[in-house]
């Protein structure tokens, strides 16, 4: 079989898709035909006395521990200066958990050790057979420890000379039982003591939702990078745990993309090499590299800068545009997105732009967004001086004005009917009820429009716009609506029936800003008390447990997605601005990084689409999307880079900027509008990994356009 080959551990060779390597392998057997009752009891102290260890710990503090015994060696334990991070549940190798007729599981151990000093590190090779009546298991173990990094390389193989039911599962416990570990893996768990999470479609009842049930035994699908944020409760020591980037993690068709992670509450992070029925075939080599980076860091807002860091050092990661045959550079895409916003054919008379192609005729506009096109037209105007944008903007405000619902008694006052049809009628999504956390979208940037305006107030060309005190009573009016539905605890709810009862409180990251904008430009007291009431909220509720749901207020209120942790971002941005308090910036920082562990980070092998730097739009709609949704990712990417020193979220700002090229509707009378999916390559949406779909004009577009010019692209 081949595990015995004599060729050394390749931890990099482990992630090509067609290419195998080998393990150097004594055949040297563990006890013979182990029953289930004899190996699953824990370890007694008689056994465990009969133990030697031998640890290797690295210039950075973080150790691992071997113990040897008769059976051969196991993984006693790793550290972090010496604090617990985990260990096998009975100080063994791995699991071979048996589904077949008569299951049980088997504890693995090793016989034969080799070890490897390197420049950076050390390498051991661990190796042995497992027997069984019905199966003959060749075993082994690669494990990796540079010096100059918080993480251990794992490589796992396996190979067995008959069909077996049953799956390897390579687990490490939580140091404290009573404590154990908090998982986020974008999209399917936030702040979760379990994986799958529990309940998780909760709620989740309308059609064409996904349900997360599908990928409970493949977790890694649609996520971001292939490993879970695994924190402490008491927040002491966080991970990545998972597998590495290059593995063909998810591949459709063989063994891999049965390849997960699972948690059960107050347990044991486990790897496990394919789903519970699966079945490992004959002469197939299995080989899962699977990685723990570690932070220990004492400020835990700092742990996932920390694990960003190794973790990128680890898997090389570098953010490689996918080269785009439309357009070669930032000026050339803003310059063609300028020049068709301006001759669209899809700006409703006295009216707004239409929001996409495909609702068109359902829902038509969107008066949420529409606050951001009147500010990118009034930008666009002042910058290159054609009446048109002036024209556009005071039309929208006109429509805002006139679709405003204004009548003081009424439940949702201030606020707007979420869709309207063909421009001219008020309409609902499939639920009758208001919006009211997004509503703070569009007033957040009718605030930036009265800016604009009254830094231009003598400039001739505004005299086609309503006057200043105008704008400003129509935004206020929609403050005031959502100010009289922020709940005593500081909550915003997402929604609102028509017969006054609420939905669930979502992050408030619209709100945020709104309400600190319109503080910051009136000095008023209420929306001070509003904004503090709001930040305390969203502290609890969202920041600690990183917990971000409802800023598709289409959707359900519970669904994940990506849009609030950048908008929250952005929030404590702003406020480092204005105070230089880094504690602010600090927060900013804990939440850029946690929002790249949310990004693909590589091509996936069998998709043409670019992926790298797509995340899932959310828990029960997922597919691979690459825009930013009204939270400016990569202009707040830039502005965090140059606040704390730190290039590497610059690079990503313009790599994601270069990577959304390949978005552009380049042809036909929606050219200029975005693609809302950029690739599907679990089929869950569209049956198709390579499916493009859904143009937006009124969104997800101006917000690209308005980025690339910010960040220096020139217009011609």
């Amino acid at each position: 079989m081949k595990i015995l080959a004599s060729t050394r551990t390749s931890f990099q060779n482990a992630c090509e898709p067609n290419e195998a390597f080998y393990l150097p392998m004594t055949p040297q057997s563990t006890s013979p035909v182990l029953s289930p009752e004899a190996d699953s009891a824990e370890s007694t102290p008689e056994s465990s006395a009969k133990r030697t260890f031998v640890s290797y710990t690295n210039k950075r503090g973080l150790s691992l521990t071997l113990n040897q015994d008769a059976r051969g060696y196991g993984i006693e334990q790793i550290t972090l200066n010496e604090r617990s991070v985990g260990r096998p549940k009975r100080g063994d190798i791995f699991n071979l958990s048996f589904t077949g007729l008569r299951p049980f599981v088997l504890g693995v151990r090793l016989p034969h050790l080799e070890e490897r000093r390197t420049d950076n590190g050390i390498e051991l090779d661990l190796s042995g057979v497992v027997e069984t009546d019905f199966a003959r298991i060749e075993c082994g173990l690669g494990i990796r420890i540079r010096d100059s990094l918080n993480a251990v390389e794992f490589l796992v193989r396996f190979e067995t000379d008959h069909d077996i039911a049953g799956r390897i599962e390579f687990t490490f416990d939580a140091p404290d039982p009573d404590g154990g570990w908090e998982a986020n893996i974008y999209p399917w768990a936030e702040n979760s003591r379990s994986l799958p999470q529990d309940g998780i479609d909760d709620k989740m009842n309308r059609h064409p939702m996904v349900p997360s049930t599908r990928y409970q035994n493949k977790l890694f699908c649609y996520a971001g990078i292939p490993a879970a944020l695994l924190r402490r409760t008491d927040r002491s020591i966080a991970c990545l745990y998972g597998v590495a980037k290059d593995f063909d993690y998810g591949h459709p068709v063989d063994w891999r993309g049965g390849v997960n992670i699972g948690l059960k509450p107050g347990g044991a992070p486990q790897i496990v090499s394919g789903i519970p029925s699966g079945y490992i075939h004959a002469g197939a080599l299995c080989e899962m590299p699977v990685q723990l980076v570690v932070s220990g860091n004492e400020n835990h807002y700092r742990q996932p800068y920390d694990l960003l860091e190794d973790w990128c050092q680890l898997n090389h990661y570098t953010a490689e545009p996918t080269p785009c045959e439309n357009f070669k550079t930032e000026d050339a895409v803003a310059s063609f997105l300028v020049e068709k916003r301006k001759g669209t054919p899809f700006f409703f008379e006295n009216a707004t732009y239409a929001t996409d192609e495909h609702r068109i005729d359902r829902f038509g506009t969107y008066p949420a967004n529409t606050g951001f096109n009147v500010f990118l037209d009034l930008y666009l105007g002042l910058k290159f001086g054609d009446a048109i944008w002036f024209e556009r903007a005071a039309t929208q405000i006109r429509w805002l004005e006139r679709m405003q619902i204004t009548e003081p008694d009424h439940v949702a006052s201030g606020l707007y009917c979420p869709v309207i049809r063909k421009g001219s009628e008020p309409g609902f999504y499939q639920n009758k009820e208001y919006e009211i956390e997004v509503n703070a979208l569009g007033a957040y940037w009718l605030l930036r429009a009265l800016e604009l305006m009254r830094g231009a107030e003598k400039d001739s060309r505004l005299s086609a716009l309503p006057a200043a005190a105008e704008l400003e009573a129509l935004v206020f009016r929609t403050l005031k609506g959502i100010l009289k539905h922020q709940q005593p605890d500081g909550s915003i709810p997402q929604r609102l029936t028509t017969g006054g009862q609420y939905s669930e409180a979502v992050t408030p990251a619209h709100t945020l800003n709104a309400f600190y904008l319109a503080a910051k430009l009136t000095g008023e007291k209420t929306w001070q008390d509003a904004v503090a009431k709001a930040e305390a909220w969203t502290m609890q509720n969202c920041v600690e447990p990183l917990h971000f749901i409802g800023a598709h207020p289409d959707l359900q209120p519970k669904q994940y997605e990506e849009g609030s942790i950048h908008n929250v971002a952005r929030y404590f941005l702003e406020k480092y601005a204005d105070t230089q308090d880094e504690h602010y910036l600090e927060l900013a920082v804990y939440l850029q990084s946690t929002a790249f562990f949310w990004r693909c980070p590589k091509q996936i092998s069998w998709v043409s689409n670019p992926t790298q730097g797509c995340t899932s739009e959310q828990t029960h709609f997922p597919q691979f999307s690459l825009y930013s949704y009204w939270c400016f990712k990569s202009i707040y990417q830039h502005r965090t880079a140059q606040a704390a020193g730190l290039p590497f979220f610059d690079k990503e700002a313009r790599f994601l900027l270069r990577q959304a090229f390949h978005a552009v509707v380049t042809e036909g009378d929606w050219a200029g509008a975005y693609m809302e999916r950029l690739g599907d390559p679990w089929a869950a949406r569209s049956g198709d990994p390579k499916a493009y779909s859904n143009k937006y004009l009124s969104e997800l577009a101006p917000e690209f356009l308005y980025q690339l010019m910010e960040l220096g692209a020139k217009v011609e």
